[in-house]
């Protein structure tokens, strides 16, 4: 079959190609030739290099996937470049009528421009040799690798850095929401100096997953940007006779506790949420300052709607976040320049309160 090493295609069509190295098969390009009297289709092949076309090949389809195979032999097992799927063919299809020939140009097209973006197939002898190609589409076609190898190894670095970059700040956010309490003023309640309630904010929104605890009889784990875990809220009235829980707190990675989310006992519908100012290992004398409450909406066939949420000065908030319904892992995204602490303590409750009324006999 013939090769052509100097292009035919007009320069309004190579100006359609972006800078790099691209394939084009012309509709115009595509032939029909006899074969012991029977129709068989050739593709003409246009290998682009910044909008120039540096070589031509005529290729049927069995003998472009005998290509395939051979550069991944080429290749071994044992290389880092991964070719791209061959296009697979329908053998109750007759790809000499137009319409499934089309279908085949285009899906050709697709899988040798993908091929063409690997520098490790570009400067392969075998993908020279088996295209038949001239010292200078060789020469191109390792330049262009070259090329793009220095591309793709600077979008490395790029992505690099980028997670280093976010990796940081998560370990500064992580720090912070450890520290944060640390400096808080100190007030003086019922003649007990007592640190004063400041909330846990970003300037960014910040996305938390709570995991609950396998066998923990709902314990929870509270995990952060890196994956890291920010806070742990246990059960806090576990007790033989007691297996649905009613006072949950969230604690930091020190143990200290910072809030205290409690139902109300004379309104199982409803949470309390407190800021602990003092917390003492002796809950008889942990002091809590109400900041929020959370009671359930109304429940029907499709799940409870309309959850109330009133923080302590009666405001009332608009709370999105969490995906609910008696799961295991919950999703909370922080609002930036918000309580993220009240943000997670408000999931809980709703999440809570909506598996209460899912299992009646968890309550």
């Amino acid at each position: 079959m013939k090769e052509e090493t100097k292009p035919s295609a007009t320069k309004q069509a190579a100006s359609q190609h972006k800078p790099g190295v691209s394939v084009s098969i012309p509709k115009t390009q595509v032939f029909t030739e006899l074969s012991n009297g029977k129709p068989y289709i050739v593709f003409e092949i246009h290998f682009f290099i910044d909008g120039e076309v540096v070589h031509v090949s005529r290729r049927r389809y069995s003998s472009l996937k005998v290509i395939h195979e051979e550069l991944q032999k080429a290749l071994g097992k044992g290389s880092s470049t991964t070719l791209p799927a061959f296009p697979s063919a329908n053998h109750f299809k007759n790809y000499a009528k137009p319409p499934h020939t089309e279908a085949r140009r285009l899906k050709l097209v697709g899988y040798l421009n993908a091929l063409v973006q690997e520098p490790a197939v570009l400067v392969l002898p075998h993908f020279h040799k088996l295209f038949t190609m001239d010292h200078p589409a060789v020469t191109a076609m390792r330049s262009a690798a070259g090329q793009l190898l220095g591309e793709r190894r600077a979008r490395d670095e790029e992505v690099r850095r980028a997670r280093e970059a976010t990796l940081r700040q998560a370990k500064a956010d992580w720090h912070w929401a450890q520290t944060f309490v640390t400096g808080a003023p100190v007030i003086e309640l019922d003649g007990v100096a007592m640190r004063a309630h400041v909330p846990l904010t970003y300037d960014r929104p910040v996305a938390f997953t709570i995991q609950e605890r396998e066998q923990a009889l709902g314990d929870m784990t509270i995990f952060g940007p890196g994956e890291e875990p920010w806070f742990e809220a246990p059960r806090m009235d576990r007790s033989i006779v007691n297996f649905g829980g009613s006072e949950y707190g969230i604690f930091n990675m020190k143990g200290e506790q910072l809030m205290s989310l409690e139902k109300i006992p004379s309104n199982q519908n409803r949470y309390e949420i407190y800021h602990v100012v003092n917390p003492a290992e002796d809950r008889s004398e942990k002091a809590l300052v109400k900041i929020a409450s959370v009671t359930r909406g109304s429940a029907g066939l499709l799940g409870v709607f309309g959850h109330e949420i009133v923080l302590a000065d009666g405001a009332v908030i608009e709370y999105k976040g969490a995906s609910f319904g008696n799961e295991a892992t919950l999703h909370a995204d922080g609002v930036a320049g918000h309580d993220v602490l009240l943000h997670l303590a408000i999931t809980i409750c709703i999440e809570k309160l909506h598996n209460d009324w899912a299992r009646p006999e968890a309550k």
